[in-house]
């Protein structure tokens, strides 16, 4: 243990937190933050004001800690509680900024499936440029001046409820320039009417032929397989029932003939499920890559939604041990692949750039 009560009582809630779960992982990052700032302010060479806001940091921590108590630990209370001490000390450091950068990077995404659910893709594609900009220099000047404001006040500042209104705003401003209809979506059920109707427009043939050229060019037989095995029934909902007999008949005997799971995939081709989930992803992200470029152009992807999709499959695909809960992919393999089929769906919607 450490001579700081606060960080000695945060590493010990750490350690009683449950493993691998929120809780414990922003505990251990407050910890870090801690001991950061304590190092910072027993250094010689650490200039007096820096040293008296980091002082007023720490005993506006204490004191929400003692008028908390347990409920100090949990991560919406901690997020604020150092949302606070910030206002307080007006003193921006380095492993705050980090503290915060994680914290409300989480905070944010639990919120965006509570409270959000419907507009859930729309609002995650916002969630971390916003969370950029509200921990840029002017965005925490910005803070700053609002915790100061309300702590001159003597009432409390909220930062969730300042992150989540900041969010909520940037969601309205996304809404009001953009023309694009998946953006204004409010539902799983408008979004398949969307594509109902694009389907029937004139381009339908023509995205169908080339999604086609891609199956047979680009993936390989077993993704091909795969990728059978797992949207068959999508593939028919879409009305290309056309398209999918045309695959499912260069598949010969050896098509499949229902919607399978993993364990069945794996057993049906001799592999194991992690390759099989592997191979499935990389499937994927080679029909989004070329999507993409269809619609923008070789080089750089002007969607960012659409570029961190990509990114979060390929960050998938290089890990050892597929892991599906990191890289910004919300909640795993199914929240990956729904997102994957809206920004397919995006670009697909989109008009090419001219050769």
């Amino acid at each position: 243990m450490s001579h700081h009560p606060l960080l000695d009582a945060v590493v010990v809630a750490s350690a009683e937190a449950l493993p691998q779960s929120q809780k414990q992982m922003l505990l251990a990052r407050a910890s870090d933050m801690l001991a950061a700032l304590q190092a910072v302010s027993s250094d010689a060479s650490t200039p007096e004001r820096v040293r008296a806001k980091l002082a007023l940091f720490e005993e506006s921590l204490r004191a929400s800690q003692q008028r908390l108590q347990d409920r100090f630990f949990q991560p919406v209370f901690l997020l604020n509680a150092v949302g606070e001490a910030m206002g307080c000390s007006r003193l921006i450091s380095k492993p705050v900024v980090t503290f915060l950068q994680v914290g409300l990077y989480f905070f944010g995404l639990d919120q965006i499936e509570r409270r959000w659910p419907a507009q859930a893709v729309v609002y995650s594609g916002l969630h971390a440029d916003h969370l950029a900009q509200y921990l840029s220099r002017d965005g925490l000047k910005a803070l700053l001046l609002k915790a100061e404001s309300r702590h001159q006040e003597a009432r409390a500042f909220c930062l969730s409820w300042h992150y989540l209104n900041g969010l909520r705003r940037a969601y309205f401003d996304h809404c009001r320039v953009s023309g694009d209809a998946l953006d204004h979506a409010q539902s799983g059920e408008v979004l398949e009417s969307i594509e109902a109707v694009a389907v029937e427009s004139d381009s339908a043939a023509e995205r169908i032929e080339f999604l086609l050229g891609l199956f047979r060019r680009e993936l390989t037989p077993e993704q091909r397989w795969i990728y059978l095995a797992k949207n068959r029934s999508a593939l028919e909902a879409l009305g290309a029932q056309d398209a999918l007999s045309e695959l499912l008949a260069e598949a010969g005997e050896a098509q499949p003939n229902a919607a399978l799971g993993w364990v069945e995939i794996s057993a049906r081709l001799g592999i194991n499920e992690k390759r099989a989930k592997r191979e499935y992803l990389s499937a994927l992200h080679t029909i989004l890559l070329a999507s993409a470029q269809r619609t923008y152009g070789v080089g750089a992807i002007s969607n960012a939604y659409v570029r961190r999709i990509l990114d979060a499959l390929a960050a998938s695909i290089r890990e050892k041990d597929l892991r599906l809960k990191d890289h910004n992919t919300g909640r795993g393999m199914g929240v990956l692949v729904e997102k994957w089929q809206v920004a397919l769906r995006f670009v697909l919607s989109h008009e090419r750039v001219s050769a």
